[in-house]
């Protein structure tokens, strides 16, 4: 689920609020869900990140995130589309395109130490009808 951060700001004035969301939480909107809601999302589920907020560290945590706890165990029979559209639809389509080129083989290639790739298409480099021959 992407939180709409334009919407946020725009509840926080609704309500009167947005002068303590400048003062208190330096005008950012994960900042105070985060305080209200500890651990309930993660930064890359608004809809804008900060400047810079893309490190490879950061990058990481959202490939691991994404994979370990949207994807789950389905990862491994995925093609490279489907898990393109996985990025896209869980608000890391920005960060596949400015950090890895649309690259889902560079994005894995951060978190391959990370995350034990059995069967998946990025380790065995399989097509798609391969992998439901071998499966049969």
């Amino acid at each position: 689920m992407i939180l709409k951060i334009n919407y946020l700001k725009k509840t926080f004035d609704e309500f009167g609020l947005l002068a303590m969301l400048v003062q208190v939480y330096n005008a950012s909107p994960y900042k105070a869900i985060n305080d209200l809601m500890p651990g309930k999302f993660k930064e890359w589920e608004l809809n804008n990140v900060p400047l810079n907020f893309w490190s490879k560290h950061n990058c990481q945590k959202a490939i691991i995130w994404l994979i370990t706890e949207k994807i789950g165990p389905t990862y491994e029979y995925m093609n490279y589309n489907e898990l393109r559209e996985a990025f896209i639809h869980h608000g890391l389509g920005y960060m596949l395109q400015s950090k890895f080129k649309n690259s889902i083989e560079k994005a894995l290639d951060g978190v391959k130490d990370k995350i034990e790739f059995k069967n998946m298409i990025y380790r065995n480099h399989l097509t798609v009808d391969t992998r439901i021959k071998l499966s049969q």
